[in-house]
């Protein structure tokens, strides 16, 4: 809120920028005199230069030597869409950089008395946007904006192949579709032409540079954007670029800020208007460079810059690699003062608020209209009580970064009613803003271990706001801590009992509001604000996921099945999610009276459903039936029947085989069922093979054992052709329904070990493994790996292989959480661990709830972990036990 922000940044704040007074502490503060005007001391000025290419502007501006802003022009960003066919793609033309930064150096040079006395220029811009160059230095690609989607995929390939902890760790990035590398990759995978030309790809504060003195460097702290800088060594990682696959010679030499790196050329100097031969000095990332004036790059103290985006940093004296902090969207970056770093995050901002403006009042004339003015909209939102007549607005129009990671999510308005007017939603959009910077501070002193001293706020973003008149007037020493009062998110102050505004022409003296509307709220809730929101939008919303996020204390809340993706990717959702590989109809119903999967699953709230393909039986008596595979089964009491009779008993007249018609309209009814039940709500995984278990349901167990040793052509032919039938399967499902989660359940090792020697496996089944992997990741799905047993021969070769995830980490094999996350968890999803066989079966409520406090206390730091028995809720689990595992995971396995 207006008076939100202010009630927590008055506790600290030394100074609202722009200020007309000199900051007392801070020799680099500067204060504001009208354009052109010398300093009446100074016989002679000198001048400096900055350039700042913003997404909204681009600006050039001159200084005197005591940081007084003397000259300044600017042009707008322009943004094009150049496909037709992909509407969504955005890019900045460098013509257009190029030229309206130009345009704007000259208007601002032509206002100095001598341009010959400019002693430098800079320049700082946006960060990630960068475009590929030939050795000559004629760009090969427009810059692709951070506006942009199309990196989607790349993030994938990254997130799983890199990992995002691993990219923190060593870059401190947290992993966007936005990361200059990602473009990078979507360069060489679809323009191949244009990265075997490119000489070096440059940042588009890289790329004016050259424009200016015709040289190609960058510095730490642009370097540090691009996921390929290592933040220890300040110097670019070659175990990141080695397993990005990127040419290590595309990367410009990094230097630090403020190097000297030129001088302004012959064709630059008539273009732009600046002296021949101008030092050109290496600038920086546009807020690390805000923090130099303001005084803000002293330990204890954060900047606020709110512009397009809101950009929340403080400096560290070392670089804060810690996964915490890469769970909150923290970014961890090369400062531009000399040996520091920046920990900072960010979420757009400014934007959304011009956004309000642009969709109600149109385009063209309206905008021009007094009636949307900001003069008009500001007092209108600050009429409105606070708390917006309870209309709570989510900040996510353009995902979520941080202190929530999400990209996926989306922009919510709640609490709407009759009596909301338009300046209701702008104080809501506002108010939604200022609780995600509180969020933000929060996280960056849970980080920071110590509470921050002082809080220093510039605003850059196009329209004055009710927060510029809020805090400015304001200005008490501050206190050193942000800690509220009163237990409420926004201190006491904000409570009914506090909750004032000015008396009519006394901004110092506060009086109660009017009693609000019946029945409308006139305050968020009292412990979140923003608590109320939905967690997902409907699934009916065109071109977007159906997902959308809610944030209390700065935890993802989330469905289901965003929980299970959340895990497979490695990420910490609100809490540890579950499900199983199957549940026996005998424990559903003593449990939830139904036998019924969907059911089962819906009054337990699981959070997937695992479901096979669909095939027709021809019963032989009331426990045998023969399915469309031709095979015969028992059924037996348990969830699965047994396999009593095959249909190939020659492995060498396998090629008459037909298997059953993957595209068959009743194959997936299952799926469609469960879809109708649950939607997008709770994931639905497909369970399909890997190879060996139909090799084992064909052939019969011995029969296959033995055809792998003694005819290992024809079992290669039919291997390859149930693999190639499953892929047929998996496309069938992704193409009609959506599916994103796989699951192989092809038991390959018992307790001691492997069914067959490794040197068999490696030799007869690894080759078709690593095929159907891949081919399940090519079409989108994120692999579950299942096998009971010890694994250890073969599980690093899955990993390579791609899987996303490793069930069911056998406690009978030896297993513990603890070993398998240490080996693998920064790596791999883990599933599994509560012994089926054992607690479940034999224990008591009480010793599966300590195995399972165990499990996850083991496996949920870091995310990336699935809690579920060892392999199946099976007949002999009792169902006191199963509802004793559910009832501790979820009173234990929230994320707090």
């Amino acid at each position: 809120m207006f008076a939100d922000r202010a009630s927590v940044l008055r506790q600290r704040c030394v100074k609202w920028f722009p200020a007309p007074a000199k900051v007392s502490d801070n020799p680099c503060a500067v204060a504001h005199r009208a354009p052109g005007t010398p300093r009446p001391t100074d016989p002679v000025m000198d001048y400096l230069i900055g350039i700042d290419l913003g997404s909204t502007t681009l600006k050039a501006v001159a200084y005197d030597l005591h940081g007084h802003k003397v000259a300044g022009a600017s042009r707008p960003t322009q943004r094009f869409h150049p496909h037709p066919e992909h509407p969504d793609w955005t890019v900045w033309e460098p013509e257009q950089i190029w030229g309206g930064t130009a345009d704007a150096l000259r208007d601002a040079v032509a206002q100095l008395p001598d341009p010959s006395r400019i002693r430098a220029v800079a320049v700082t811009g946006m960060g990630m946007d960068g475009l590929p160059v030939d050795e000559h230095g004629r760009w090969l690609y427009p810059f692709i904006s951070w506006h942009d989607p199309r990196t989607g995929p790349q993030f994938a390939w990254w997130r799983e192949h890199i990992g995002v902890e691993r990219q923190f760790a060593i870059g401190g990035n947290p992993l966007w579709p936005i990361n200059s590398a990602l473009r990078i990759r979507w360069i060489a995978e679809h323009e191949p032409a244009v990265y075997q030309r490119c000489h070096k790809w440059l940042l588009i504060e890289d790329f004016l540079n050259h424009q200016l003195c015709g040289r190609m460097v960058t510095d730490h702290s642009m370097a540090s954007c691009t996921l390929l800088f290592d933040q220890r060594r300040r110097q670019w990682s070659d175990e990141l670029i080695q397993r990005s696959g990127l040419r290590p010679d595309l990367l410009c030499e990094a230097l630090p800020a403020g190097t000297p790196i030129g001088e302004v050329h012959e064709t630059a100097a008539r273009r732009t208007g600046l002296p021949a031969g101008t030092p050109v000095v290496l600038g920086g990332h546009d807020h690390l460079c805000g923090a130099l004036p303001m005084g803000a790059f002293r330990p204890g103290t954060a900047l606020s810059v709110s512009g397009t985006w809101e950009m929340v940093t403080t400096a560290t004296a070392q670089p804060l690699l810690e996964d915490g902090l890469r769970a909150a969207g923290m970014t961890v970056q090369a400062h531009v003062v000399p040996d520091c770093h920046a920990l900072w995050g960010g979420n757009v901002a400014g934007e959304m608020v011009e956004w309000f403006r642009r969709c109600w009042a149109g385009h063209g004339a309206r905008l021009a209209d007094p009636a949307w003015s900001w003069d008009t909209l500001m007092p209108e939102a600050a009429a409105a009580p606070p708390g917006a007549q309870g209309v709570l607005f989510l900040p996510h129009m353009s995902g979520a970064a941080c202190p929530v990671v999400d990209a996926q999510s989306l922009g919510t308005f709640a609490g709407l009613h009759p009596r909301v007017n338009r300046g209701d939603l702008l104080r809501a959009i506002i108010e939604g803003l200022n609780y995600l910077f509180r969020d933000i501070l929060q996280e960056m002193e849970r980080g920071l271990r110590r509470p921050l001293e002082r809080v220093v706020v510039a605003r850059m973003a196009p329209p004055a706001t009710l927060l510029d008149a809020e805090q400015g007037r304001r200005r008490r020493p501050p206190p050193r801590s942000l800690r509220t009062r009163g237990g409420h998110p926004l201190g006491r102050r904000h409570s009914r009992r506090h909750r004032r505004r000015p008396l009519p022409g006394r901004p110092g003296r506060l009086r109660p509001p009017r009693p609000p509307p019946h029945r409308v709220p006139s305050r968020p809730c009292p412990r979140r604000p923003i608590r109320a929101l939905v967690p997902a939008l409907p699934a009916a919303l065109p071109g977007h996921p159906p997902t959308a996020s809610s944030v209390v204390s700065g935890i993802h809340h989330v469905n289901g099945k965003q929980r299970i993706l959340s895990a497979l990717r490695r990420e910490v959702p609100d809490r540890v999610p579950t499900f199983e590989w199957f549940i026996d109809t005998s424990v559903g119903q003593a449990l939830v009276g139904s036998g019924d999967l969907l059911d089962i699953v819906q009054r337990l709230d699981l959070d997937g459903i695992n479901l096979r393909p669909d095939y027709r039986r021809r019963s032989r008596d009331d426990v045998t039936f023969t399915d469309e595979w031709g095979i015969t089964r028992q059924l037996t009491g348990d969830v699965l029947p047994a396999v009593i009779e095959s249909p190939i008993p020659d492995i060498t007249r396998q090629a008459d085989y037909r298997f059953p018609d993957p595209h068959a309209a009743d194959r997936f009814r299952s799926v469609e069922r469960a879809l109708e039940r649950f939607g997008d709500t709770r994931a639905i995984v497909l369970n399909l093979r890997d190879g060996f278990s139909d090799l084992r349901d064909l052939l019969g167990y011995e029969n296959c054992l033995m055809s792998l040793l003694l005819e290992p052509a024809a079992c290669s032919d039919l291997l390859a052709r149930a693999v190639d039938y499953n892929l047929a399967l998996a496309a069938v499902a992704r193409q009609r329904y959506g599916l994103e989660i796989l699951g192989t359940t092809d038991d390959i090792a018992n307790a001691r070990g492997l069914l067959m020697r490794p040197e068999t496996y490696f030799e007869r089944l690894a080759p078709m493994f690593r095929h159907v992997i891949a081919g399940y990741r090519d079409l989108g799905y994120r692999c579950i790996k299942h096998s009971d047993g010890n694994v250890d021969a073969v599980s690093d070769f899955w990993l390579e292989c791609g899987i996303a995830c490793l069930d069911p980490i056998d406690p009978g094999a030896g297993y513990t959480m603890a070993g398998m996350k240490a080996r693998y968890g920064h790596r791999l999803c883990l599933k599994g661990n509560i012994d089926c066989t054992g607690a479940l079966c034999d224990g008591t409520p009480e010793q599966v709830e300590a195995e399972v406090r165990r499990c996850l206390l083991e496996g949920s730091p870091g995310g990336g972990f699935i809690l579920s028995s060892s392999n199946t809720i099976h007949r002999g689990v009792r169902p006191a036990n199963y509802r004793a595992l559910l009832a501790t995971l979820h009173r234990n396995g929230v994320k707090h």
